[in-house]
């Protein structure tokens, strides 16, 4: 009986301490200041080598790279993006893409992170719809969206930390 309420009150215990443990993790990332990230990427084209594969006949898979230059939202140049990305097209539904991109700053800082999302081909372009994070010189979050009529062009919005 006696090794039973010992294994429960260190159960107790252990509990007691990982919430602690998880609370002032939550107040550490709650402090953290975090600033208004928009970046415009701007005449993005391809670059290198691009391939297409179809698979079963009615999927299309895209590997290709392109490159642009990346701006404020006062269209201040600041530095250039590069994005590899992989886009998968099926025939009755979105397509989804994956990229790793990497943001050189004139400044000499840098930002690399990934991007996922999905792509609709319309009448007028493509409509890209997409999430992304990234880490170095700084931390970003946000999501990323063509901007409409503009091929080519891609906004970058969220924060940073």
């Amino acid at each position: 009986m006696i090794e039973i309420r010992i294994a429960t009150k260190g159960k107790v215990l252990a509990v007691l301490a990982f919430l602690f443990l998880a609370s002032s993790v939550t107040i550490a990332n709650a402090s953290q200041t975090r600033t208004g990230f928009y970046l415009e990427a701007r005449n993005l084209s391809m670059v290198g080598e691009s391939w297409v594969n179809v698979a079963d006949g009615v999927a299309m898979i895209l590997k290709y790279t392109v490159e642009g230059v990346v701006e404020t939202g006062e269209h201040v140049k600041v530095g250039t993006i590069h994005m590899d990305i992989v886009t998968i097209i099926g025939a009755r539904a979105p397509g989804t893409f994956s990229a790793g991109f990497v943001i050189n700053f004139y400044s000499g800082k840098t930002v690399e992170g990934t991007m996922t999302g999905t792509q609709i081909v319309t009448d007028v372009g493509v409509d890209v719809e997409g999430i992304f994070v990234g880490h170095g010189d700084m931390h970003v979050m946000g999501s990323g969206n063509d901007i409409d009529g503009q091929p080519g062009t891609m906004i970058l919005d969220g924060y940073s930390w």
